[in-house]
């Protein structure tokens, strides 16, 4: 759990937007017998249009400051690796917002 933290709020921090300040929101809750998690920032966002298919498969890269193309392919997999599901509910120029679930242990 420490890693899908640390890499998602290092991405929200890499892929900020140049004219504002970056923001994060991490937020917790339970619904359906599940736990969930959303993470939320203000940072550029990424075309769903475009890419959506791709988002979270190994060296895709979507802006052209990045690097590896690994960050999210890391996630997902961390996630599901421990009976979890990823999607991105919005990302646009005002963020991105990434919903994860489990089913409680």
């Amino acid at each position: 759990m420490v890693s899908i933290f640390i890499n998602l709020i290092k991405k929200s921090i890499y892929f900020k937007h140049p004219e504002r300040n970056p923001f994060i929101r991490i937020e917790s809750f339970q619904k359906n017998n599940q736990v969930f998690l959303r993470f939320t920032d203000n940072g550029i966002g990424i075309d769903l249009q475009r890419v959506k298919d791709r988002v979270f498969t190994l060296y895709q890269r979507f802006h052209t400051n990045s690097k590896k193309g690994f960050g999210l392919y890391l996630a997902a997999s961390q996630v599901q690796s421990q009976g979890g599901s990823i999607s991105i509910e919005k990302s646009d120029e005002s963020g991105t917002i990434i919903l994860i679930s489990f089913k409680p242990q």
